[in-house]
């Protein structure tokens, strides 16, 4: 499941949806009387619409998805760390680990809930850091 994050006069705006053509279909309805908006729905460029137009926040969401930014002490590390950190881990792990391209960020998604996976990280991450 994707969360569409936008900033729309002045407060937060959520929109869900399985794809990325669906979140941007649904925050399009606050936006349909702007030309440059139709412009990028019209052409099938959800991507740029929501990145340019929207200026929107796109991540996975749900009990099975969480981002390594939000894993304790996971969260610490640089872009090298968490490249170094993620080769060093066993591969049942890393099957566990997704990179969400469109915001260049590492996930966890584990169909039995991602939390399990993520207090493992925590504490490998600890072992690696430190």
């Amino acid at each position: 499941m994707l969360e569409l994050k936008i900033r729309h006069k002045g407060t937060d705006k959520y929109f869900y949806g399985n794809d990325i053509e669906a979140v941007a279909l649904e925050s399009f309805e606050l936006y349909k009387n702007d030309e440059q908006a139709n412009e990028y729905i019209n052409n099938g460029n959800y991507e740029d619409y929501i990145k340019d137009f929207l200026n929107g926040e796109l991540r996975f969401t749900g009990e099975t998805v969480e981002y390594f930014k939000d894993i304790e002490t996971v969260w610490d590390m640089n872009y090298s760390q968490t490249l170094e950190f993620i080769n060093s881990l066993n591969d049942e792990l890393k099957a566990c680990i997704k990179l969400d391209a469109f915001n260049d960020e590492y996930y966890v998604e584990y169909d039995k809930g991602a939390y399990k996976i993520s207090e493992q990280l925590t504490e490998l991450a600890e072992e690696f850091l430190y």
